[in-house]
């Protein structure tokens, strides 16, 4: 899996040090961080060479009317002019995603992200 440029993984440490918190990189060259309330933040390259940054929540959605809550979750952003992402992790914990070219990828711009996704996903759990 291709890593993050270094003014990315320097956007990521900044986002840390805001949230006074440690920035490690994984093997594979991501990063996530845990938040208790808002789930798992994870920050990695896309083959394509873009920034995907996806908000895992720790629920499981349980039934029909979960999933589609969460479908309606995704979809084009008018705000943002961006499209949000949304699906099932392996443990079947719903994830919401955005993608960011490398040269749009600032600390503003992630920690909108954050907010966004994790206000979308407070949808899910009321």
């Amino acid at each position: 899996m291709p890593k993050l440029g270094s003014s990315a993984q320097a956007t990521v440490r900044q986002f840390a040090g805001q949230m006074d918190i440690d920035a490690y990189e994984a093997p594979d060259g991501a990063y996530s961080f845990d938040f208790e309330r808002s789930g798992r933040l994870s920050v990695l390259a896309s083959d394509e060479g873009t920034v995907i940054v996806s908000l895992t929540a720790r629920i499981h959605l349980g039934d029909m009317r979960g999933f589609a809550r969460l479908a309606a979750l995704g979809g084009y952003d008018r705000d943002r002019d961006q499209l949000v992402h949304c699906g099932m992790n392996r443990s079947d914990q719903p994830v919401l995603a955005l993608q960011c070219d490398p040269t749009g990828f600032s600390l503003p711009w992630l920690t909108e992200s954050f907010s966004l996704l994790s206000g979308r996903l407070r949808r899910l759990t009321g």
